[in-house]
């Protein structure tokens, strides 16, 4: 935001100060870079630069940081916002200059990146099951229509009536057969679709309304009424129970 407005009110140019500002750092990681290719080599030496994970991460951040700022000095202000944004990378040359963050970085990304992928591995076992149940026992059966008054999916043509705004305004709106959508649109009617949304409650976040809309269903294309089955909330209590507990803590661990 201060860029654009600072160019709306000086106009396009290559003497502002952030310009320079990012130009003097990029040429800093530059004569770093030199410094140490001249002093251990680049590759095929006993201490070559790329032979370090640091240096290789230094080595992206300055080659992200030469791209933005070569297309900002031919094209002022930038080329787009995709090599404006290479920019980013300055913040992961943090981790290389503080020990803690470093060491941290390393446990979890680098050396830690093999538990990782194999919690999740585990994870998507977990889903999977659930993901094949849910699309047997709820496929077709999720879905309503936004006129409350109609019986099914044979009732849900044409228009209603629509008093949304407390009965104080109505008006005319066509009647949609559609999947429920109370803060992320779902359904089962696919083994993806059953999937991406076991994938989504299992952080505990929104399945409650997963678990009403199924709790609501009265049977194929039929309008779903407010906890006409209720047993069918045993399976996300199951699923969470499980999946929110054992899948996130292993993650945690």
């Amino acid at each position: 935001m201060y860029r654009r407005n600072y160019f709306q009110t000086n106009g396009l140019s290559r003497n502002a100060w952030f310009e320079i500002a990012e130009t003097t750092f990029g040429f800093a990681l530059f004569v770093e870079f030199v410094i140490k290719i001249i002093a251990d080599g680049f590759i095929f030496t006993p201490n070559g630069y790329l032979l370090s994970i640091w240096n290789c991460l230094d080595f992206i951040i300055m080659v992200g940081i030469i791209v933005n700022i070569t297309t900002g000095l031919i094209f002022i202000g930038g080329l787009s916002r995709t090599t404006r944004s290479l920019k980013a990378l300055r913040a992961l040359r943090l981790i290389t200059l503080v020990d803690r963050m470093r060491s941290t970085f390393g446990t979890l990304i680098i050396y830690g990146a093999v538990q990782i992928i194999d919690a999740a591995i585990l994870a998507i076992m977990y889903m999977i099951p659930y993901a094949v149940w849910g699309l047997n026992i709820f496929h077709g059966r999720l879905n309503s229509c936004n006129d409350d008054g109609v019986s099914g999916l044979g009732d849900c043509v044409g228009e209603y009536v629509n008093t949304i705004y407390d009965n104080a305004f109505g008006f005319p709106a066509p009647r949609v057969w559609d999947y429920p959508s109370p803060s992320t649109t779902f359904s089962f009617d696919s083994f993806r679709s059953s999937l991406l949304i076991l994938f989504e409650i299992v952080s505990l976040e929104g399945w409650v309304d997963v678990m009403r809309a199924a709790s609501s269903i009265t049977g194929p294309n039929q309008q779903p009424q407010v906890y006409a089955s209720p047993g069918n909330a045993i399976f996300f209590v199951i699923y969470n129970l499980l999946g929110g507990v054992v899948i996130l803590t292993i993650f945690v661990r």
